[in-house]
């Protein structure tokens, strides 16, 4: 992992057994001087005891574009919060597309729906 953080700017790990609090000191102090950004990607949370600087969790998603029974997914609406120490102590919130109509990651905005086939009459039902 050190070899990995002098060499690229993110790295994931998930360890599968607990990583030392020397070892985690090591890696941390090393990521800093490199400019480089340690992930711990789930697995368990006992496996590494020093606290993140960041910590991002989502809510549930709701998908985009399928019309009553048929249409395409198009893009994934997802709430995200990002808490954390130091410089990220206030908590943000936002709403992501993941990915959005274009495929990208964005912050949600309203999205206008359109028909998959041009000249198909919508009617209101029910």
């Amino acid at each position: 992992v050190a070899a990995l953080l002098d060499a690229v700017e993110v790295v994931l790990v998930q360890p599968a057994h607990p990583v030392s609090p020397s070892v985690q000191r090591r890696l941390a102090a090393r990521a800093r001087e490199r400019g480089s950004i340690l992930v711990q990607a789930g697995g368990r949370a006992d496996v590494w005891s020093s606290a993140p600087d960041l910590v991002v969790g989502s809510g549930p998603s709701s998908w985009e574009g399928i019309g009553v029974g048929h249409g395409r997914l198009r893009a994934r609406r997802v709430p995200v919060e990002v808490t954390g120490r130091r410089r990220a102590v206030r908590s943000r919130r936002a709403v992501l597309w993941l990915p959005g109509p274009s495929g990208e990651i964005a912050r949600a905005e309203p999205v206008e729906v359109v028909a998959d086939a041009p000249g198909v009459e919508l009617r209101e039902v029910g």
